[in-house]
């Protein structure tokens, strides 16, 4: 299963927040610019909170259709969100209520605790407890240990783990998380 990467265009340098970087939808392509201080005028209303203020939109979990793991691309808030300016934070994790716009518990609920897993190696356990996506980071790691990669994806952070081997079993998994550490779903799945 495969699930598509943010689409193509500019986003905040992750180390400098003057500039922006460019997205091609595969890759960072080297361009940047700097960050133009944005216009009131020109702005949502909805917006205006966004920029002078540290914020989040609240949603009811599992009441949007699709992801908006990125800042938000339209000028509409959809029916129901809330502006709330505490910080969220993914732990402990939540029973019901309201998640971030931007978080992947937006458009699914929290599974739950996982089954027990088992299995002598990563893929094997990650398959034995089913669902990933809407498991917490912290969860997942309690099952498949630290992972050979971390990096940022846009707006969401990939983790690999991978076993290579000449005489035995081969394999890869990546997963995309969001900013709050949430499964997004599997980025990538090799076994040889």
């Amino acid at each position: 299963m495969s699930v598509p990467g943010p689409p193509a265009g500019w986003y905040p340098h992750p180390s400098n927040v003057t500039i922006e970087l460019y997205w091609d939808g595969t890759a960072w392509d080297g361009q940047q610019r700097p960050l133009a201080p944005p216009t009131l005028s020109a702005v949502p209303a909805h917006a205006v909170q966004e920029i002078l203020h540290p914020h989040q939109w609240f949603v009811a979990q599992a009441s949007q259709p699709d992801a908006k793991l990125q800042p938000f691309p339209s000028n509409e808030l959809p029916s129901g969100a809330v502006y709330n300016d505490e910080t969220f934070s993914a732990l402990p994790l939540p029973k019901r209520g309201r998640v971030p716009l931007d978080c992947v518990w937006s458009t699914i609920a929290y599974p739950g605790e996982p089954p027990r897993a088992r299995g002598r190696e990563v893929p094997d356990r990650l398959q034995s407890i089913g669902q990933l996506q809407g498991l917490h980071e912290t969860q997942i790691l309690a099952v498949a240990g630290p992972p050979n990669s971390r990096m940022a994806v846009g707006p969401l952070t990939s983790m690999d783990w991978a076993k290579f081997s000449f005489l035995g079993r081969s394999w890869s998994v990546g997963l995309l998380f969001d900013r709050y550490g949430v499964c997004a779903g599997v980025s990538g799945e090799i076994g040889f």
